[in-house]
């Protein structure tokens, strides 16, 4: 009884768990019970499938952590359901709300690919994740509280552990919460992760993970190139250890980042460590109970059990755990959960890390709008996002990008990649985009012989299965144009004729309305020297460069050699030619500024000659010559000042300069973060984008126009 032992609240686990709630120290472990996020048990309850029914009914029913304090025929208690809720997942991320897990997101794709500040905004924005990362080092002690007691040698027997077994048909209990801690024999930091163990005998476990785990991968390298020196294969298992611990050993880090560092970001303090007593490995101090031991070349049948997908396993083989040690605490408490069909704690965590996904795929995508893994498909199974479509086959390669971008969506069967006006946290909306939008044959991509998970029934062949995408985007984007109605044809006709017009209908038609005279304005639209004057002749073939306007695609920018982006931007500033609606500086002009330029050059060596710029045969005044340096340097001060106010919100030099050359040039191609889009830009700085999109359409002169008083005076 509670009289007899410690205060069970003292545990470290649940001051873990207070202490995230109030964000205090220390703790008083009773104001949990009174926020009705732990409550004990009196009542004798017998590990042996009853604490699997009592925690299920709790975690359906949204209720608290449950201390068993009464397990039959042990006297350890047993806590189940400590991550029942997103809010007690949340505490345990040192969040609270699931909002704030995009800061926590944003982080995790930064230390997936570090970047250097590109100016000074960059860099106080970045100083608070350094002074974070601070918390990233372990921190090693001495007379940790998980070795309080050593048991070892023929003392050693897992029989004193109230370990739970869950359902009827499991072939023996299962250890469920075990962090499982190994270290590969060339690398550097170690690797924590949930593998769950079936029970043995007294100093047995079968250790159940899968091959492209890393535990796993640490075993399998020293299987390789085991010898006399290296006869058996370290592991420990801590159980009871706290919240952020066990949670960075499910989250998908970085694989160059250890979860101890991670939990220190997550509780905003360094995890401490502590040695084990038979091996090097490094366990964290704060654990309720350690299974010190080792493999070896010795492997046995595990299963059946009960698993996540609501089916009970097949028996396959996998290595043993032999126990040497077991080091706790003089009064632990053992902490265990179950798995099946879903939603169970497994489950619920995934819906809460689902939300850390979303700023690492915007980082990499940033037309995504949601990302949604659904608890009911095994967290993994399936995914739903929302998309800014942008072009055809749009959907199909972010479906092929998803599936391969991290380690843990290789096992995603089923994509549905809907338009950003459906709801995907809304199945209603998600059933009904897929009834009226979907064309079966056009939207649906199917992929045979790709990874899935190890544990997927449905699959012909064990760890190998075919994957199936959907679209419901396939509407948006007219396909096979020709077959379409006349109306509509002629209708999209008229709506690129009147884009292309421009300054003719704004010149000829709609200034007129307003009293203003639009002939002067139709002439500052034209870059240089034309062959005639008259309106109707330049009208004509103005129409004729209309016809030809199109747009096209090319491949991606980081595939090209680095010169020709550089060459292309400056192409696009130097622009169309004289009397197209494109943008940029113009050839005449060019070619005009040249002829200047070697004119003066001429000057310098025979200052008494008389020259004359001529096109067609025809001497330009000096008028039209000052008129376009005039021009020249108006676009070069508009490009360096848009670049400079793009720049200040956070761009780095490159998209900065080469979304102006587009915005201002009217050529739409951007490298960098504004390769696929604009829309990562700030809203401020695509204000500024607009803005020389009309500087460049109307041409510059035509805008600042538009800008003074006396043009607008009768």
């Amino acid at each position: 009884m509670l009289s007899t032992r410690r205060d069970l609240f003292n545990s470290s686990i649940i001051d873990q768990l207070e202490n995230l709630q109030n964000n205090t120290a220390p703790f008083d472990g009773r104001k949990a019970q009174k926020k009705n996020q732990v409550k004990r048990i009196l009542l004798p309850i017998n590990p042996n499938l009853e604490i699997t029914e009592i925690a299920y009914r709790t975690l359906q029913a949204k209720g608290p952590a449950l201390i068993f304090e009464n397990p039959i025929g042990y006297n350890i208690p047993v806590l189940c359901n400590l991550f029942g809720t997103q809010e007690r997942i949340l505490m345990g991320m040192g969040e609270n709300t699931i909002d704030s897990l995009k800061e926590l997101g944003n982080l995790i794709a930064f230390l997936r690919k570090p970047s250097v500040p590109r100016n000074f905004r960059d860099f106080f924005n970045m100083a608070p994740k350094f002074t974070t990362i601070l918390n990233m080092l372990t921190k090693k002690i001495k007379n940790a509280p998980c070795q309080e007691e050593i048991i070892s040698g023929d003392k050693v027997d897992l029989n004193i552990l109230p370990i739970m077994r869950c359902w009827p048909e499991d072939v023996a209990p299962l250890i469920t919460w075990g962090l499982t801690v190994t270290k590969g024999l060339y690398k550097t930091r170690q690797n924590l992760g949930i593998y769950r163990q079936q029970i043995l005998s007294k100093n047995e476990t079968l250790i159940r993970w899968l091959p492209n785990r890393g535990g796993s991968l640490d075993f399998q390298e020293w299987l390789k190139i085991k010898n006399n020196k290296n006869k058996t294969f370290p592991v420990a298992v801590a159980l009871g250890s706290d919240p952020a611990t066990m949670l960075a050993a499910v989250t998908p880090i970085p694989n160059n980042i250890s979860e101890y560092s991670f939990a220190g970001l997550l509780r905003k303090n360094k995890t401490e460590v502590v040695k084990c007593i038979s091996s090097e490995l490094e366990v964290p101090a704060n654990s309720e109970i350690i299974l010190e031991g080792f493999l070896n070349d010795k492997f046995a049948q595990e299963g059946p059990h009960g698993d996540h997908t609501g089916y009970y396993n097949e028996i396959e083989v996998f290595p043993v755990f032999t126990v040497t040690h077991i080091t706790k605490r003089k009064n632990p408490l053992y902490h265990s959960t179950y798995t099946g069909k879903p939603i169970d704690e497994p489950a619920m965590i995934g819906s809460v890390l689902n939300e850390l996904f979303i700023p690492i795929l915007q980082k990499q995508f940033p037309e995504i709008i949601d990302f949604y893994l659904p608890p009911e498909c095994c967290s993994y199974r399936m995914s739903v996002i929302s998309i800014h479509k942008m072009y055809l086959g749009h959907a199909r390669q972010l479906m092929i990008s998803i599936w391969s971008i991290l380690r843990q969506f290789m096992y995603i069967k089923f994509i549905i990649v809907c338009d950003n006006d459906i709801d995907i946290r809304n199945w209603k909306e998600v059933m009904w985009s897929l009834s009226t939008r979907v064309d079966p044959m056009r939207d649906t991509i199917l992929i045979d012989n790709m990874p899935i998970d190890y544990l997927d029934f449905s699959s012909p062949k064990k760890g190998l299965g075919s994957k199936i995408g959907l679209t419901t985007t396939g509407a948006t984007i007219l396909l096979n144009l020709d077959t379409l109605p006349e109306s509509i044809l002629f209708y999209r006709q008229m709506l690129q004729w009147f884009g292309g017009m421009g300054i003719i209908v704004l010149a000829l038609a709609i200034l007129p309305m307003l009293g203003v005279g639009g002939m002067q304005l139709y002439k500052a639209e034209m870059p240089g020297p034309i062959k005639d004057n008259k309106m109707r002749p330049r009208i004509a073939e103005t129409a004729k460069t209309l016809c030809t306007t199109a747009g096209f695609t090319t491949d991606k920018i980081v595939n090209w050699p680095t010169f020709l982006p550089i060459l292309l931007i400056f192409a696009s500033c130097i622009g169309s030619c004289s009397g197209s609606t494109g943008g940029g500086i113009k050839v005449i002009r060019m070619i005009l500024l040249y002829l200047q330029g070697s004119k003066e050059l001429k000057k310098l060596v025979h200052p008494n000659a008389i020259y004359s710029i001529k096109v067609n045969d025809h001497a330009l005044s000096n008028k039209i010559l000052k008129n376009i340096w005039g021009f020249f340097l108006a676009y070069i001060l508009i490009f360096i000042v848009s670049a400079l106010i793009i720049i200040a919100t956070g761009v780095d030099y490159c998209s900065a300069f080469s979304s102006v050359a587009a915005a201002l040039n009217n050529v739409g191609i951007g490298f960098g973060i504004v390769e696929n889009n604009f829309s990562s830009l700030h809203n401020f700085a695509k204000w500024i984008l607009i803005l020389t999109m009309l500087f460049g359409r109307l041409e510059i002169f035509t805008l600042l126009i538009l800008f003074t008083p006396t043009f607008w005076r009768k």
